[in-house]
């Protein structure tokens, strides 16, 4: 006969906690309905905005799948400024580049904006806690 003894193995399923992914990008052009002088311009300095901002990522590319939370912090400037229409264009950036999934309900779980400091647009991104729960 032989000799084999069956062992008990425990797996115990968790979800990876994956590090937070902070990005400084510059600061997004206004869309083209807020530009002064609106033009066809307008689109091309928001595609000039996303190829500076490209090279703010690092490499190798990041990205989070799945449920995120972002933390956007822009800077604050004197005149006309709108979180809403800056964060879009930022969300819009991430989801071209491959940085989330997309900018819909399903993916953005959560997103706190505000003003700061420091020069352009400071992204943290986290991975969402699965049970609904802030990761705060």
């Amino acid at each position: 006969m032989s000799d084999y003894a069956v062992k008990a193995v425990i797996v115990e399923r968790r979800s990876i906690v994956r590090p937070a992914l902070l990005l400084r990008l510059p600061y997004p052009p206004p869309p083209a309905s807020l530009a002064p002088g609106t033009s066809a311009s307008a689109s091309e300095d928001y595609q000039r905005w996303c190829k500076r901002a490209a090279l703010s990522l690092p490499k190798p590319r990041a990205r989070l799948t799945g449920p995120v939370e972002i933390e956007m912090t822009f800077k604050e400037r004197s005149g006309r400024q709108q979180l809403d229409t800056a964060s879009r264009r930022v969300l819009g950036f991430l989801t071209a580049r491959g940085v989330i999934d997309d900018d819909g309900a399903r993916t953005v779980r959560r997103m706190v904006l505000g003003w700061g400091t420091e020069e352009g647009v400071r992204v943290e991104i986290r991975s969402a806690v699965s049970n609904g729960a802030s990761s705060q």
